[in-house]
């Protein structure tokens, strides 16, 4: 890069590290939000929330690409709103319609879409998201089920290693 002038320079990198400070305190906020809400999910649940989705956008219905992965994990109740991180409260949208749905609930934002689009529009986007959530239950009750599976299996393993004594277990915080 070239500057016409130190003054130039600095008032870019000034908005630079502006930019820069607003993204790391907004990836901050994202993350500490996802740590409040209760719930897991694998690679692998992304993945066959893609293909249940037929790699169209769980919003519009345009297409996503695992390529470029021009697509975010949204909460379709979302974590600010008590929405939980497991597979049955996820959907895969475009970046930009995640960043404008934010924090709004999944049937606020399907009525904003459909004032853009039509009646028709909506009725169809309905069967899609429909068709969709009840395939994604299905993936949702095969994580909970493989975590309470782990659980299980920990515990038994605290059982034999400490026979008599009794440990709580907190999910979230270990052996307590």
């Amino acid at each position: 890069l070239t500057f016409d002038s130190y003054k130039e320079a600095e008032e870019i990198g000034a908005r630079i590290g502006k930019t820069k400070k607003n993204r790391e305190r907004s990836e901050s906020r994202r993350s500490s939000m996802n740590m409040l809400s209760e719930g897991l999910y694998e690679p692998s649940d992304i993945d066959d929330i893609f293909e249940i989705q037929e790699g169209l956008c769980y919003y519009t219905r345009a297409p996503l690409s695992k390529n470029d992965k021009n697509y975010h994990i949204d909460h379709i109740k979302p974590v600010s709103d008590c929405g939980d991180s497991w597979p049955g409260n996820l959907a895969l949208v475009l970046k930009d319609i995640n960043q404008e749905k934010s924090n709004l609930s999944k049937n606020k934002y399907l009525n904003i879409l459909k004032k853009r689009n039509s009646d028709e529009w909506y009725e169809e986007q309905k069967k899609f998201i429909k068709s969709v959530d009840s395939k994604r239950k299905k993936i949702d009750k095969k994580r909970k089920g493989e975590i309470e599976s782990k659980i299980k299996h920990i515990e038994k393993e605290l059982i034999e290693k400490f026979p008599g004594v009794w440990i709580e277990y907190d999910f979230f915080g270990g052996i307590e």
